[in-house]
């Protein structure tokens, strides 16, 4: 392994050493099939952020990588940090969003672009600015039938939906959904917890996507579902 600049030598005990080659290592891995701003080595000694150039050869990989080689040349730029907090501050939430698969992920995304949205503005907090939320157990499938995940055609649009109206800034002006009563009059759609139910705009034309969120007792949202005009329904 050859690290320019060189911050191996360094390391004066061998285990030190050796754990640091391994960590570069993994985080080179990882860099390889992700953006270095999402994946980061994190060194106490490091003053500021910043990054090294990795050239390495790996062998004996176990268990064998999917095109089952067993060995692999490496040459990438891999980023440092000297704390979990500068770490998160440098995420990129579209990053995020290109790779999220499951719940944890899209909320990860989300929080994080919501965040940079905010210090974009000049927000001097922006964490703490950001509307709480959640996500429901049917957002995710109603994603999938909507073509709204990460690499579905409304996938872009609906990111920016979501994670503005974290952010306080949505796209377009939220309405509150409603029920006719037995008289004919509109009521709000109320769960029995008392959450009232949303509806957002994420596209305006063709199907006409549409997010429904749960606005909670505590103020906070819950990403409920996405849906088509025709099908306007909260879960």
């Amino acid at each position: 392994m050859r690290v320019e600049p060189d911050i191996l030598s360094t390391r004066e005990e061998a285990a030190l050493k050796e754990a640091l080659e391994v960590t570069l290592a993994h985080v080179a891995m990882l860099t390889e099939r992700a953006s270095k701003l999402s994946v980061r080595a994190l060194l106490a000694d490091v003053y500021a952020d910043d990054e090294v150039e990795l050239f390495l050869e790996i062998t004996n990989i176990a268990p064998p990588l999917p095109d089952r080689t067993d060995r692999r040349s490496i040459s990438c730029p891999v980023g440092l940090s000297n704390s979990v907090f500068s770490f998160a501050d440098k995420l990129d939430g579209d990053e995020l969003w290109r790779m999220a698969e499951n719940e944890p992920e899209l909320s990860a995304a989300i929080a994080v672009k919501a965040r940079s949205l905010r210090r974009a503005s000049g927000c001097p907090a922006p964490k703490d600015n950001c509307e709480k939320f959640a996500i429901g157990s049917a957002f995710l499938d109603t994603l999938r039938a909507c073509q709204s995940v990460p690499s579905g055609k409304y996938g872009h649009a609906a990111f920016e939906a979501f994670a503005r109206l974290v952010a306080g800034s949505p796209t377009a002006a939220p309405k509150k959904l409603y029920k006719l009563s037995e008289t004919g009059r509109r009521e709000d759609v109320v769960r029995t917890d008392g959450a009232i139910g949303w509806r957002l705009h994420i596209t305006k034309s063709g199907e006409a996507i549409r997010l429904m969120f749960w606005r909670r007792h505590d103020a906070s949202i819950e990403f409920a579902n996405v849906g088509p005009k025709a099908d306007v329904k909260i879960h």
